[in-house]
């Protein structure tokens, strides 16, 4: 049997479900502050390169959940989420007329 290396945060059930296809594995619990941000980082990444080739709402979901988990470990309240958004909305506006930029003329 061979070994695949994947050194990647995944979801709290996969050990489990490995488990009961009698495979052998290694898991980390991670506890470093520092260390889990930089893996959910990495994962957020990975969810939103799996989105953009597959374009589908499972994959965007498991995007918005990836943040919601970065929002909870900074203890960030949603509302403070939606807060910065409402302020960059007011500030430079949002997506709504779907402007592509082509070009600036610089100085």
């Amino acid at each position: 049997m061979k070994t695949i290396e994947y050194n990647k945060l995944v979801r709290d059930e996969i050990p489990n479900i490995i488990k009961k296809k009698g495979l052998k594995y290694e898991i980390e619990l991670l506890t470093e502050f520092d260390e889990i941000n930089e893996w959910l980082k990495n994962k957020l990444f990975e969810e939103v390169i799996e989105f953009m080739e597959k374009d589908n709402l499972d994959e965007l979901s498991d995007v918005l959940q990836v943040i919601l988990k970065i929002l909870d470990h900074n203890n960030i309240d949603t509302i403070e989420i939606y807060d910065a958004m409402s302020k960059k909305l007011k500030e430079r506006g949002g997506f709504e007329n779907n402007i592509l930029l082509k070009w600036v003329e610089s100085e």
